[in-house]
């Protein structure tokens, strides 16, 4: 399986490659990313470390 790697902030808004503004995922997904199937909000910092923002492509907010 190839995994891509996503800038949550993208490189023409000055998005780097750090581990705070990717996403690794399968192709599949990047393609949803990309094409707003998958929203992304960011990163957050917490108690058990960071936590992914982001909507599914059923609409469901997740926190993982």
């Amino acid at each position: 399986c190839t995994l891509d790697l996503h800038r949550i902030i993208e490189g023409e808004n000055g998005g780097k490659y750090t581990d705070s503004n990717t996403v690794t995922c399968c192709a599949s997904c990047h393609r949803k990313i990309h094409g707003g199937i998958i929203k992304i909000d960011r990163k957050y910092k917490s108690t058990v470390g960071e936590v992914l923002h982001y909507w599914d492509e059923k609409g469901i907010e997740h926190w993982d």
